[in-house]
């Protein structure tokens, strides 16, 4: 009897091992945008696994030249990157502890390597900042499913126009990043 009860519970826990497992990798890098020492933005930059890279481009590569033109790049966005909307486009922000969801995406573009994998590059603005002279932003990139995985590649950030020394920046391989500024 208690060998069944093993055996139930080893099917159970394996079939949601196998059910919530990722379908798609994104490598990471996250270039932290500041504007007169103020942080203006986050340009995300996304490089996709070989799979989901071959999806998109036969589907949207219209022309099939190995690159997106204005129209592909169209199509990519409605077929592909809009939906993530609904989940936050799967990054989490946090500003001095302060959840900052409903996230305000903009300048999206899509390109086909020379490695064949797809590119997304977007503009992630932060707002109303100024007067608050300590901050600590965390950034997480994370898809409560599991179907996607992220992990942060070599150059994983980049700290842009801000004076020098004045941020400290911290990341892992998990795609988890922290500024101090």
């Amino acid at each position: 009897m208690k060998k069944m009860i093993f055996i139930l519970l080893l099917l159970i826990f394996l079939k949601n091992m196998i059910i919530a497992h990722p379908h798609v990798f994104i490598e990471t890098r996250a270039d932290f945008v500041f504007q007169k020492n103020v942080l203006r933005g986050i340009t995300v930059i996304w490089k996709f696994d070989i799979l989901f890279s071959n999806r998109v481009i036969m589907q949207c590569d219209l022309n099939r030249d190995k690159k997106f033109n204005t129209k592909e790049i169209a199509k990519v966005f409605k077929g592909f990157f809009f939906r993530l909307k609904h989940y936050n486009y799967f990054t989490h922000i946090w500003i001095n502890n302060v959840y900052k969801g409903h996230l305000a995406v903009s300048n999206f573009k899509a390109i086909i390597n020379n490695d064949r994998r797809v590119t997304y590059k977007f503009f992630i603005t932060i707002n109303n900042l100024a007067g608050i002279n300590k901050k600590t932003l965390k950034l997480m990139y994370k898809d409560k499913t599991n179907f996607v995985a992220f992990y942060a590649g070599k150059s994983s950030f980049k700290i842009k126009g801000a004076k020098a020394g004045s941020v400290k920046a911290f990341n892992n391989k998990r795609a988890q990043y922290q500024l101090e500024y």
